[in-house]
């Protein structure tokens, strides 16, 4: 198999099916992801860009087929809409909000349990969660969360190719929204077109159309590593990296403004430069030849701000605009309707970031869709003073059960979590 043939006319489903029949490796999956990031920049590719990471995610066995056809979830979440027949049960029910569909209720056990029909006034059925439902009318369908894994049948491979690209992407956006990480970063739209590798992928772009018309994608692109290769090669053509940096005295409204005139950014784009100035202390301007770097550079520090710069000899940046960077999050909620993709996303909020980012990590080989956070260890006994047991680790002090952290323990700040909950701006577009 060729890593440079990546694009064609063949549909995503078609093009990952023969992908996939050659048994690529874990590199060769991940290199294919990170070609189709830059080759599909533009914002009429982006469609195209997430059908492929679905049938990727599929190990060409069809998204469909694999994470929502044929899998069960453990809790039902059916939308029942307003004036729709909805039940409610005083014996099962653990809120007065608590409801359950028809078709739960015609598959579950209420014999002698006090139940209302009557019309919804919105909401969602609850069957399978505990917290609102009592298990004991849980329908056949829908036994609880971690009933899943008894029914929950996924071949190792698609196992594998799913948990890659869940992984790739919670890696860029946790990279993305940190400004602790140069090798993703997220930039105004206008802003992200001067990078190397973007304008390199257009202009390979630009070509192929020429040569056959507007049959986007009907082309072998070179493989990344040709392109670093060609990156390289051309040391005039080497980005630079601009760091802006906050100033305390400065309100919201200076520092959108700043940056709306230094990034020709929109109004949404300033005020998420802002709060990442004004919470994060910096943030990343610009990844761009140095003429550009300059001249953003000096609207910054003529409004007596500071700035620096870094070169890219040595590291491999990947862009993405904002627009590009909701798309990704608006993915991600996407898929975890699927209650298998929602075990593999979970798990991979779990994780360090810095070790999702390579593909050859040990969490890539895993075969286990059980959620839990590496390293923390939860005994399940009531909490005393003194633990009278062989510690398993760092005794946490708790309210609950006795708690210890292992040498596995991930911080809460090497979490894709922490820049989620930090980032008022992704949440806001999130929801």
């Amino acid at each position: 198999m060729s890593t440079s043939t990546i694009l064609s006319l063949k549909s995503p489903s078609q093009a990952s099916k023969e992908f996939f029949d050659s048994s690529p490796s874990k590199a060769q999956i991940w290199e294919r992801l990170e070609v189709l990031l830059w080759s599909h920049q533009d914002q009429e590719d982006y469609t195209r860009f997430f059908e492929c990471l679905r049938e990727l995610a599929s190990g060409g066995r069809g998204f469909e087929e694999m994470f929502i056809k044929n899998q069960p979830s453990g809790m039902c979440g059916k939308e029942v809409r307003q004036g729709e027949p909805i039940y409610t049960c005083l014996t099962c029910a653990t809120a007065e909000t608590s409801v359950q569909c028809v078709e739960c209720f015609d598959h579950a056990d209420h014999t002698g349990h006090e139940v209302t029909l009557h019309c919804a006034n919105g909401g969602c059925c609850d069957c399978g969660d505990p917290e609102a439902w009592n298990p004991i009318g849980f329908c056949k369908f829908h036994q609880g969360f971690e009933a899943e894994l008894n029914y929950i049948k996924l071949e190792p491979e698609v196992e594998r190719s799913g948990r890659l690209v869940c992984g790739f992407l919670i890696y860029l956006l946790s990279h993305a929204f940190s400004s602790d990480h140069d090798d993703v970063v997220h930039l105004p739209l206008a802003i992200s077109r001067h990078s190397f590798f973007y304008r390199l992928f257009a202009k390979q772009k630009k070509k192929k159309k020429k040569e056959i018309g507007d049959a986007f994608g009907h082309s072998n692109f070179p493989s990344l590593q040709q392109l670093q290769l060609q990156l390289q090669d051309s040391a005039e053509q080497h980005d630079k990296i601009l760091v802006g940096y906050g100033d305390d005295k400065d309100n919201t409204d200076q520092m959108i403004a700043f940056a709306k005139e230094a990034l020709s950014c929109n109004d949404d784009e300033g005020h998420e430069i802002a709060w990442r100035l004004q919470m994060l202390g910096k943030t990343y301007f610009a990844v761009a030849p140095d003429d550009i770097v300059q001249s953003i550079g000096s609207i910054w520090t003529s409004k007596g701000l500071k700035t620096s710069v870094q070169t890219t000899e040595s590291t491999y940046v990947r862009v993405l605009s904002t627009e590009f960077v909701i798309e990704m999050i608006k993915c991600i909620a996407s898929w975890t309707s699927s209650a298998v993709l929602r075990r593999i996303i979970s798990q991979c909020l779990m994780q360090d970031t810095d070790k999702l980012g390579n593909c050859d990590d040990k969490f890539y080989d895993t075969t286990c869709l059980v959620v839990s956070i590496p390293g923390w260890v939860d005994d399940g006994k009531e909490r005393t003073e003194e633990p009278t047991h062989s510690p398993l680790g760092e005794w946490v002090e708790s309210d609950y059960h006795n708690r210890y952290k292992t040498s596995e323990f991930v911080h809460e700040t090497k979490t894709p979590l922490w820049y989620f909950m930090m980032s008022d701006y992704s949440m806001r577009k999130f929801h």
